[in-house]
């Protein structure tokens, strides 16, 4: 049986490497017609030189664009900070709203953690909206050390470092999540006529970044376009700006003519993992609007939960999804975004078989109201490229960590953040070609997990409370084979365990967020639930009377026989 430490983590903390190669030959499809890169080399290591431009704005490829190509989370690169939390959200990201100096609140700690651990792929989305609005003059280089953004030197350089950041979280946030998928799905042409009248209006008309993915959904890569290149015969190159090919112009093809597009990410197109392409029918190529980025974020962490207890039930109850009110970032959205840090592929499945998720190395979305938000990096062919849920209130799902295309031992973490709270699942280990699930119920407060011997991940549950911000982390420490079911029922001070099928063995902490100071209690060992019983950590009593305890009602009686009081953390003291 496994055993794991009970200092509970309650944060969870691709290196791209272009090669160079050789020019690109004409391609033909394996049913013998060309493929949408007939002819077309997608810039090469040089780039390419427009021949008819019928719009652009003025941009410069050797002065216009980043000096330094596109990077991860290498040592020595800044991510966000609460300098660009309190930017993005306001201040109350902060404990109590105090922003000098600002200590975040939980769930915005989470948020931030999770969105800089998906920078690991790439800053290519920051780097492509950050050049843009360096064009259009809505932000000045000069601000950051140079006079023109080629000038601009990444090493050392913290303030753009962190600019570019909070650029690239921008797209995960509302307004602009919600700009996104009302300005899209669009076909290649669609996309083309879009940018066009943009460049016809010269720098008074909208601003836009472009993504794309493969079929599957992996690889995403943001450019910024910057002109309309006429090929003749109903061919148009967008000119555009990769940030993985710093100072040349490149091209995404567009055959009007038959609705497709093409790109070589490398310049080997005889590396099938370098070629996107796709037609109408794909949704691969996204245009992506920059004005929502500038207007005000909703903060979606300040709010104080309100959550009514639950009693743990084996699993979700049917449901039927209801249909949503609004879209996903609207400032009025009740929902959740799930995401998951790992090699496994995460899926989820309604009440009623529906899914979504990557399946079989597709894109599938059968769940109405639920929108799978898809991240650009760096790593043009990374089939492990993060990628999050948006889901609407009232569904109750099951969430499964997929270790088809594993092939080796991996941890996984999954992390719910609803509207001030987060739910996070640590150490859910896969082996190669297994799976594990999650029953979420419909208000995503209560979950059962279907436990294998020896497995035993962490849940961490923490919110925004009215006196302070709490945290508490239930770890498994010795776990049979079985079901665990916990609830939390935030409002009324209590998260509710119950045991599995047989005996089973826990250690949980608690932490309390004050505006200076941090107070983790711990239960000094573990304790054992049998199948019938429930264990309460009672954190608003507790706080009342100045200690905190587990609470054992053995049997379920609904009146708690034993108390096990949680000690101080009091560090090296």
């Amino acid at each position: 049986m496994k055993r794991v430490s009970y200092v509970v983590a309650l944060f969870f903390t691709l290196l791209f490497v272009v090669t160079l190669a050789t020019p690109a030959t004409i391609i033909i499809a394996q049913d013998g017609t060309p493929s949408p890169l007939q002819g077309f080399d997608g810039g090469g290591i040089e780039g390419i030189e427009p021949i008819n431009v019928l719009a652009a704005v003025d941009f410069e490829s050797t002065t216009d664009s980043f000096s330094f190509p596109n990077y991860g989370n290498e040592t020595g690169f800044a991510n966000l900070s609460a300098t660009e939390m309190i930017r993005l959200f306001g201040a109350g990201v902060c404990r109590g709203g105090q922003t000098e100096p600002c200590k975040l609140n939980p769930v915005a700690q989470q948020w931030m953690d999770a969105a800089n651990n998906a920078m690991g792929g790439g800053h290519c989305d920051g780097m492509a909206v950050l050049s843009i609005l360096f064009e259009y003059g809505v932000i000045s280089p000069n601000d950051f050390g140079g006079d023109s953004t080629a000038a601009l030197d990444i090493m050392g350089n913290d303030a753009l470092q962190r600019e570019i950041a909070y650029w690239w979280a921008t797209q995960i946030a509302s307004p602009q999540v919600q700009a996104l998928f009302t300005t899209n799905p669009l076909t290649p042409t669609q996309v083309l006529e879009a940018l066009q009248e943009s460049y016809s209006q010269g720098y008074e008309g909208p601003t836009y970044t472009i993504g794309f993915f493969q079929p599957d959904g992996s690889g995403g890569h943001a450019v910024t376009p910057w002109g309309i290149d006429d090929r003749g015969d109903g061919i148009y190159w967008i000119l555009i700006y990769d940030n993985n090919f710093p100072g040349i112009t490149r091209a995404i093809q567009v055959d009007t003519n038959n609705d497709t597009w093409a790109y070589i990410a490398s310049t080997n197109p005889d590396e099938p993992e370098a070629v996107y392409m796709g037609d109408a029918s794909t949704k691969t190529l996204i245009l992506v609007p920059s004005q929502a980025r500038l207007d005000e974020h909703p903060c979606p962490f300040c709010e104080k939960v309100k959550a009514k207890p639950k009693t743990p039930t084996p699993g979700p109850e049917a449901t039927t999804a209801p249909e949503p009110t609004e879209e996903p970032g609207s400032e009025d959205y009740d929902g959740y975004q799930l995401w998951m840090e790992g090699k496994g592929r995460l899926i989820i499945t309604d009440a009623e078989g529906r899914s979504a998720g990557i399946i079989d190395n597709k894109v599938v979305n059968d769940i109405p109201g639920v929108q799978i938000l898809r991240f650009t990096g760096q790593d043009l062919w990374n089939v492990d490229a993060p990628y999050s849920f948006l889901i609407p209130a009232g569904i109750a799902f099951t969430a499964t960590v997929d270790g088809s295309e594993v092939t080796e031992n991996t941890s996984n973490t999954i992390t719910m953040i609803g509207g001030g709270y987060y739910l996070s699942i640590d150490e859910v280990v896969l082996e190669p070609g297994t799976q594990d699930a999650f029953y979420f119920t419909e208000d995503g407060l209560a979950l059962s997990y279907a436990a294998e011997e020896g497995e035993a991940p962490i849940f961490v549950v923490a919110w925004n409370g009215e006196d302070a911000d709490y945290a508490v982390g239930i770890a498994g420490v010795d776990l049979p084979s079985g079901e665990v079911h916990i609830a939390f029922g935030i409002e009324e001070g209590v998260i509710v365990l119950a045991g599995g099928d047989s005996d089973s063995s826990f250690v949980t902490s608690l932490t309390r967020f004050n505006e200076e100071t941090d107070e983790i209690y711990l239960t000094a060992e573990p304790f054992v639930l049998g199948g019938a019983d429930v264990a309460y950590v009672d954190f608003v009593t507790g706080a009342d009377r100045g200690e905190f305890a587990v609470l054992i009602d053995r049997g379920n009686t609904g009146d708690p026989q034993e108390s096990i009081l949680m000690e101080l953390d009091k560090g090296d003291e």
